[in-house]
């Protein structure tokens, strides 16, 4: 088995540059961090998701993962990274290990510390805004944050639009952490 530190990169990525480069950054600061980190992304170019959300959506919530399995006490640091199309919905998931207590509230992981718990909301909103469905789940030191969106694009809600971003205490769903 791969120490930690390893990640592995896939071959299969093929979206966008951008969230390419959103991946390599993750897997670089996985090292850094001691994190076994593996990736199995393969998204066909037309998707429901403009490049900003989708990097929106990977960028927070790879970072809370790596975020929660790099912690001192947890004993196996992991993070696993899969997206791709299934049943022509984009199916997106993220498992990490961690230690301690996950609160959920309202479908939501709550964030202690100031400053923070933004991240999951605006996936939230991103997802809401194109049709899908979210779930986020702490179970026994396993937290799992999963997301469906149908491919087939369908009209945005008027508060999803370009020019009309829907907003958590005023921060543009589209900020990371």
């Amino acid at each position: 088995a791969p120490k930690a530190g390893t990640g592995t990169a896939s071959p299969r990525f093929n979206a966008t540059h951008r969230n390419q480069r959103t991946c390599s950054d993750y897997h670089g600061k996985a090292q850094q961090m001691g994190v076994l980190f593996t990736i199995k992304v393969a998204l066909p170019k037309d998707i429901p998701l403009s490049d900003t959300e989708l990097c929106s959506v990977v960028a927070n919530g790879l970072e809370n993962a790596l975020l929660a399995a790099s912690q001192p006490e947890v004993d196996d640091k992991w993070v696993k990274f899969n997206c791709e199309v299934r049943h022509n919905k984009i199916f997106l998931q993220i498992k990490n290990t961690y230690a301690g207590n996950v609160v959920i509230r309202n479908g939501l992981p709550v964030s202690g510390r100031k400053g923070h718990g933004y991240g999951c909301r605006s996936i939230e909103s991103i997802v809401q805004c194109n049709g899908g469905l979210c779930s986020f789940e702490a179970d026994n030191g396993l937290f799992t944050l999963l997301l469906v969106i149908p491919i087939k694009k369908k009209k945005k809600n008027a508060l999803c639009s370009s020019r009309r971003r829907p907003t958590v205490q005023g921060i543009s769903v589209y900020n990371f952490i």
